[in-house]
């Protein structure tokens, strides 16, 4: 995914749930801090943006998303991208103060949107817990790129709350076969 269509996801989420405030919580968070110039194929194969609204406490706007810009919808035959209508709720594993570390998109090809991103580094915490193989491949991707600083990922692992203990051990696992 590029940019470009990234925005053009993100105007038509505006248009159809109604509000400005768009977040993007998958990996086509990192967008919104990289052009996809700058960043590793890997990390923009997907053709689907995890999409969801910062007001949104009974899922009708992401669900509206989805079923008009989602995956099989006429936007998506059109377009070759989709959005996947979240909540906020959806990721799991983000660390304590993700909200007040939020990326504002510079660019204004998203308008009317207000589009919101998670930080790389909670967005890589998010990725390992979720431990799924493309997740993995996103992140090791970011680390070979040299797109992330290991000392703020282990800062990052340790803002996750305490429920999540097996998690952060996993997490701080993978993160140690990349220290030098």
């Amino acid at each position: 995914m590029r940019r470009t269509d990234l925005a053009h996801l993100l105007r038509a989420a505006c248009d159809v749930a109604g509000d400005r405030d768009v977040l993007v919580i998958g990996s086509q968070s990192i967008l919104g801090t990289y052009d996809e110039d700058e960043l590793p194929a890997a990390a923009t194969a997907s053709i689907e943006a995890d999409i969801g609204f910062l007001d949104d406490p009974d899922r009708a706007k992401a669900d509206d998303v989805e079923a008009v810009i989602g995956e099989m919808s006429q936007f998506h035959q059109a377009n070759g991208v989709y959005a996947e209508g979240v909540h906020v709720d959806t990721a799991t594993y983000l660390p304590s103060g993700w909200r007040d570390r939020l990326i504002s998109w510079p660019l204004r090809s998203s308008d009317p949107a207000d589009p919101h991103f998670l930080e790389p580094h909670d967005l890589t915490i998010a990725k390992l817990g979720a431990h799924r193989p493309k997740d993995l491949a996103f992140v090791d991707a970011l680390l070979q790129a040299d797109m992330l600083e290991l000392p703020t990922l282990q800062a990052r692992c340790d803002l996750l709350p305490d429920q999540h203990a097996l998690v952060k051990n996993r997490i701080r696992g993978f993160l140690s076969s990349y220290e030098t």
